[in-house]
């Protein structure tokens, strides 16, 4: 699933997450890493730049309402 698609689908359930990009991102890397112990893989691939930073997660976020809005 590509970064877009997926914030596209969290913002369709969740509404509030355009408002609120902290949230919006920790909702993002609980979907990539879904449990307790793959927290310890989410820190290496953060390290190692394989996880969306925040600003690319909020820049496909404001993508994706400029698209909507034209």
């Amino acid at each position: 699933m590509t970064l877009e698609s997926r914030i596209t689908e969290l913002i369709a359930k969740h509404p509030s997450l355009i408002d609120n990009d902290n949230m919006l991102v920790a909702n993002v890397y609980a979907e990539l890493y879904p449990n307790r112990y793959s927290f310890n893989q989410f820190l290496y691939n953060l390290a190692d730049g394989k996880v969306p930073s925040f600003t690319q997660i909020i820049q496909t976020k404001n993508q994706i309402q400029n698209a909507k809005s034209i």
